[in-house]
């Protein structure tokens, strides 16, 4: 006869809160509760005060230590009354300058593909840019 007592099934463990994206730095964290929009006190001082994402802030350092580097330049528009904002293309091909970049900002290397969508986001146009009235139909 089997005296052994079979264990009871344990209840299903329901997560402590749920998963965001923080409005701020834009990491993803455990919200405590359901109205929870920042991952902590510091980043929902830093929203409520206006202070730029920590996303903005790479790309801003991106475009200035590109555009110091002569990494990148103005190609347009030419002429200064002209109301249309300016245009950047890279004066380099793309790999060698995130070469750089990685060596330059260790801690913040990036892959080619985040490398891109970062240069895209700036509006900052590899050497192979073509613009749209002198491409071929």
């Amino acid at each position: 006869m089997n005296t052994s007592v079979a264990p009871a099934a344990s209840p299903a463990l329901r997560p402590a809160g749920r998963e965001r994206t923080c409005r701020q730095c834009t990491t993803i964290y455990r919200a405590p509760r359901a109205t929870s929009r920042f991952c902590s006190p510091a980043c929902r001082k830093r929203s409520h005060r206006g202070s730029a994402t920590t996303n903005q802030k790479s790309q801003e350092l991106l475009q200035r230590w590109l555009l110091r580097r002569s990494y990148a330049g103005q190609i347009g528009p030419v002429n200064r009354r002209d109301p249309r904002p300016p245009v950047y293309a890279l004066t380099m091909p793309r790999g060698l300058v995130l070469e750089e970049w990685n060596v330059w900002n260790p801690g913040a290397s990036m892959t080619e593909s985040a490398f891109a969508s970062s240069l895209n986001g700036l509006g900052i146009f590899g050497p192979e840019y073509v613009p749209p009235h002198k491409q071929r139909r």
